[in-house]
């Protein structure tokens, strides 16, 4: 049986605009992505925002890390200069936002939760924008995949992890492009569970009213500086 191939955009289209942020976003759906991923951190104040890094420093003009940082002052850096001078002042973007994009498309979300603990609000939010079912939660921590689960049974999932196998069992063989240095990424099997499991998703959405898009991108706005 044929299996089909899925596009994903890693932090949008970041070869033509600057990654995780709306212009890579917007780009990789005019690319013809399948899915659109990003990364998510918490900032001091309890926003959260798309970024790969814990710390600002390689992909704004501000410094520190992410965590320590209020949303007024990750929004007042700019996040676009660094990678060309056309996108100056482009901003580090909230995950509503980025989900305002994906919700408004047909393109899927890949999200990669890079902070334990934030699994509960990263979730509400896919519910409450009713994209539970065009969405992938990834993350490289076994702890925050299992609370996923936990707390969404139904929501695919996918570990990016590094090789378990120690570099002495590694391919070595003669002419293999495998060394010991070699320690691929395991990209996980999307998993789905069973109707009755998913059914349980509901833990969440009592918690989390959807409403209309209309409202969703009006609590979005509030958001923006």
């Amino acid at each position: 049986m044929a299996r089909k191939i899925f596009i994903v955009a890693h932090r949008g289209s970041s070869t033509k605009a600057p990654e995780n942020t709306l212009p890579a976003f917007e780009q990789a759906i005019k690319d013809g992505a399948d899915f659109v991923e990003t990364d998510v951190y918490r900032t001091r104040d309890g926003a959260i925002v798309c970024i790969h890094d814990p710390s600002l420093k390689r992909t704004t003009n501000g410094e520190g890390f992410v965590f320590e940082k209020t949303i007024d002052y990750i929004r007042s850096l700019d996040a676009g200069s660094w990678f060309s001078e056309k996108f100056k002042g482009v901003q580090v973007p909230l995950l509503e936002e980025y989900l305002d994009i994906i919700a408004s498309s047909n393109v899927g979300a890949f999200i990669e939760i890079k902070m334990p603990g934030i699994e509960e609000e990263v979730l509400g939010k896919v519910l409450q924008w009713g994209l539970e079912d065009r969405t992938v939660i990834l993350s490289g921590n076994w702890g925050v995949l299992l609370n996923v689960k936990r707390l969404v049974p139904g929501i695919p999932t996918l570990a990016d992890l590094p090789n378990p196998t120690p570099p002495s069992h590694s391919l070595r063989r003669k002419g293999s492009r495998h060394s010991q240095h070699s320690q691929p990424t395991i990209r996980g099997t999307v998993l789905r569970d069973s109707p009755q499991k998913r059914a349980s998703s509901q833990r969440l959405e009592h918690k989390y009213s959807r409403g209309s898009p209309q409202r969703r991108r009006k609590r979005s706005r509030l958001y923006h500086s």
